[in-house]
């Protein structure tokens, strides 16, 4: 079954496996089993190899949307919904995947980008929106340019194969 997020009806069709509901109540994150060290870093316990994926999107469907596909790909997964907890959570989770949608609340998408940017990040990129895809082309060229060295873009409604396929590159 092909599935999607379509932000229009801001719900998910399909379901992610068979005779199971792609979305659950209440959306939760879970913990990194393997940081249970309270006085480590948690950083220091991460294994360098690690996928971790931080996504910032203010739709939660569409958070978990990502969340469920990307655990299932392997990643470990946080899911903020705005720039501020995006922000907050970052350094500390070491990210070596982002999905960064264009248009949230609290801050501009190509903001957030630079302030990415500000703080070093060099690993993969994936730009989100649900609005005018020539926004998100600019943010992808603007990544670039300052050396992101792979940067995807995804327009709304995302097909769960899109999705896949951006995760695995």
């Amino acid at each position: 079954m092909d599935l999607e997020y379509d932000q229009n009806r801001g719900k998910l069709d399909g379901q992610l496996h068979q005779g199971e509901p792609l979305l659950s109540a209440p959306w939760t994150v879970p913990l990194l089993a393997h940081l249970h060290t309270p006085t480590s870093n948690a950083t220091d316990l991460m294994p360098m190899n690690a996928k971790r994926l931080l996504i910032v999107d203010d739709e939660a469907e569409f958070g978990e949307f990502v969340r469920r596909v990307a655990v299932d790909s392997g990643y470990e997964v946080m899911v903020t919904t705005n720039g501020l907890d995006f922000q907050k959570n970052f350094a500390s989770f070491q990210p070596n995947k982002i999905i960064l949608d264009m248009v949230i609340p609290d801050i501009d998408g190509n903001e957030l980008l630079l302030w990415l940017l500000a703080q070093g990040y060099a690993s993969d990129l994936i730009i989100t929106t649900g609005f005018s895809p020539d926004y998100a082309k600019d943010a992808k060229t603007l990544a670039e340019f300052k050396g992101l060295p792979s940067v995807k873009v995804l327009v709304k409604p995302i097909r769960l194969a899109q999705l896949r396929e951006a995760l695995s590159a």
